[in-house]
């Protein structure tokens, strides 16, 4: 697995314009990726076929990572996760790392709890996962965790 600088826009568009299905998997657009504050690219014979990114808002990082279909299931997205996770341990400024999942993408979802995701909430078909980086991170996952189910009583009333 090799891991290289980080691409330019261009490479990222020209990997984004060669999805296809993955695109039911990953709601990631060109703009997302341009604000993000990392991206971590992933290359097999100097080629992109993955990258993984992180935005942060309020010391929550919201992670997001695309691997090319044909290279699913050969531990690009969970080497992507764990790299992720210790950029935010060298942030000192990151509590907590967000993943945001779609209900019926059980790879990733089985990828991220075995690496210490813990789900905290519901909404829709997505499914809100947080790991805790600091003591603060645990504290605002507790917060969250139990915040969430109030967001979906009032979201039921505003129906």
């Amino acid at each position: 697995m090799s891991t290289s600088i980080i691409p330019n826009l261009k490479e990222i568009e020209v990997f984004l314009n060669e999805l296809n299905d993955e695109l039911n998997h990953f709601n990631i657009t060109i703009d997302r990726i341009k604000k993000s504050k990392w991206i971590i690219p992933e290359y097999r014979n100097e080629k992109l076929v993955a990258i993984a990114g992180i935005d942060k808002k309020l010391g929550i990082v919201r992670s997001w990572t695309i691997v090319k279909k044909e290279y699913w299931k050969k531990g690009i997205g969970s080497n992507l996760v764990y790299k992720r996770k210790q950029k935010c341990l060298e942030d000192k400024s990151c509590h907590v790392l967000l993943g945001i999942v779609e209900r019926n993408n059980i790879a990733s979802i089985k990828n991220i709890t075995k690496q210490g995701y813990i789900l905290c909430g519901r909404r829709g078909n997505l499914r809100y996962y947080f790991q805790p980086i600091t003591l603060l991170g645990k504290v605002m996952t507790f917060i969250i965790k139990i915040t969430f189910p109030i967001i979906r009583i009032i979201d039921k009333f505003r129906k």
